[in-house]
């Protein structure tokens, strides 16, 4: 046995990695020829005439060498002579044949001019693809094995592929099953086999429904044959869906999100269907924990606010006599006693009214959400003016000066809008510098939202307080300079949210403030 190397430059594994890099695919398997006849000046014949083909030439010189060379490597093509000694050529193609390497390598005999047909004959029973006679024509013998070079590459590139595919579904997580027009299972990767139980050999097709098995989502109802999501797709459905897998082999159950398609040619025959399932079982799982703890958040903010009411409410009787006592105690005895009994019970009757202003703020801030009206249609126009109606004496003494644009209409509770108007201009009337206040309305439509401002000349407020200024009983002056409880502004805050908007602040020291809250447009058609 002797072996040439193919004339050229070769290619080396430093090239073939470079071609996978670059290419995204494995490179071309190396073609190799086995040349086999007992005669030297024949071998070296056909090596020269197939070096200017550039492939790997292997010569072998009987038919045991010729067994020991396809023993050892995957050969393109083998070109066997029929005649020689000990072991002739139908001889060695039947032992090639029955090696299951080579049981598929093509082999051209060579035969003499003068052979019979029954030689020929022989030879095709023998596993022979073609024949060639001598004297031979080089040029029949080069086309010829670039005919089953090209096959053998082609073939590599396909086998190839296909492990790389077949390595492609076995690292995904998703499970993939396929089959082919007929409905019988081909393909089916590791997830399917976890999945169902499946053994690592293939499952016959006749045996696949003893495995294939999806239930709908609740678990408990199996789907029938006709239903299963793989004969949907097969009979030209795209399918996506929520079933239920329970693997016979542990009985444990998932959810998985099915997807499904046909599978057709360029013409638009069908060649099968395709369907992967996705297990969401934990994703399942975390969505219902948090639908449960949203519920749970719901019915916790309910109580509260229940509670809020009722407090707030049922503390109003008892504060009002500890009021009316004192008050009486005030008039009464003012005057009479010494100068520290008048001190004790004016700050008697302050902390009752500043306790009163506080149960009243603290009940209208549970009433947003126990209480609220009906979302409707509102002229936030009308709701303004009914805010500074009611702030009409505040306006007057102050001397302020209000400016507004066009204001539009928007869903919301009537009652409510006009609260948060008057809450954010008693706040811009409170907080007022030396001069006269100065305040501006306006509403533009942004986004289907309309984005309202209210901006006043006043103090204006440090930007480290402006998350704070929003949280109920947070004040930032003292009550004896700005009176007031501090939940004026989280009532503000609480309705924008009930009416599914946003509210922020914009302010400099000294330069004033710019309340800004955004309510969704509602249809503008």
């Amino acid at each position: 046995m002797s072996e040439r190397p193919p004339s050229g430059t070769g290619t080396t594994a430093d090239d073939s990695f470079q071609a996978w890099a670059s290419h995204g695919q494995p490179a071309d398997p190396v073609a190799s020829i086995l040349l086999v006849d007992d005669r030297p000046a024949n071998l070296l014949a056909l090596e020269a005439a197939l070096a200017p083909l550039g492939h790997r030439i292997v010569t072998a010189a009987s038919g045991e060498a010729a067994l020991r060379c396809i023993s050892s490597e995957d050969f393109a093509v083998v070109l066997l002579d029929v005649h020689m000694p000990i072991m002739d050529g139908f001889e060695t193609a039947a032992l090639i044949k029955e090696q299951k390497r080579s049981r598929h390598t093509p082999i051209i005999f060579l035969t003499a001019q003068d052979d019979s047909n029954d030689v020929v004959a022989n030879a095709y029973r023998n596993g022979g693809v073609d024949f060639l006679t001598k004297p031979l024509n080089l040029d029949a013998v080069r086309s010829k094995v670039t005919v089953f070079v090209d096959l053998f590459v082609l073939s590599g590139r396909v086998e190839r592929q296909r492990y790389f595919l077949q390595a492609l579904l076995e690292s995904l997580q998703t499970a993939i099953v396929a089959c082919d027009a007929d409905g019988n299972v081909t393909t089916y990767n590791g997830a399917v086999r976890e999945f169902f139980g499946l053994p690592k050999r293939p499952v016959p097709p006749e045996r696949w429904s003893e495995h294939y098995c999806l239930y709908e989502a609740d678990g408990t109802t199996a789907l029938a044959p006709s239903a299963a999501p793989l004969a949907r797709a097969l009979a030209g459905e795209h399918i996506q869906a929520i079933a239920m897998v329970i693997a016979p082999h542990t009985g444990r159950a998932r959810t998985v999100l099915v997807t499904g398609q046909p599978i057709t040619d360029a013409a638009g025959g069908k060649l099968g269907a395709v369907v992967s399932m996705h297990d969401i079982t934990a994703r399942r799982a975390a969505e219902q924990a948090a639908a449960e703890s949203f519920t749970e958040l719901l019915r916790s903010n309910k109580e509260l606010e229940q509670f809020a009411y009722v407090a707030s409410h049922d503390l109003q009787e008892p504060l009002r006599m500890v009021s009316s006592y004192t008050q009486l105690l005030a008039r009464r005895y003012k005057g009479k006693l010494d100068a520290d009994a008048d001190e004790f019970i004016a700050f008697a009757v302050d902390g009752v009214v500043r306790m009163q202003r506080l149960i009243n703020d603290l009940l209208a801030y549970a009433r947003i959400g126990s209480d609220g009206g009906e979302i409707t249609p509102v002229d936030s126009g009308a709701a303004l003016d009914k805010a500074i109606a009611n702030l009409s004496a505040v306006i007057r003494d102050n001397n302020a000066a209000i400016s507004r644009t066009v204001m539009p209409v928007v869903p919301a509770d009537p009652a409510q809008l006009a609260q948060l108007f008057q809450n954010l201009l008693s706040n811009a009337l409170k907080f007022r510098r030396e001069e006269p206040p100065k305040i501006a309305i306006s509403a533009e439509l942004t986004d289907a939202r309309w984005h309202f401002t209210v901006r006043d000349s006043g103090i204006g407020i440090e930007p480290t307080y402006f998350d704070r200024i929003f949280v109920i009983f947070q004040r930032l002056h003292t009550r004896d300079k700005y009176a007031g409880t501090g939940i004026g502004l989280s009532i503000c805050k609480k309705i924008v949210e009930r009416h599914r908007g946003a509210i922020w602040l914009e302010s400099e020291v000294g330069a004033g403030s710019t309340f800004h809250f955004a309510l969704p447009a509602g249809d503008q058609r």
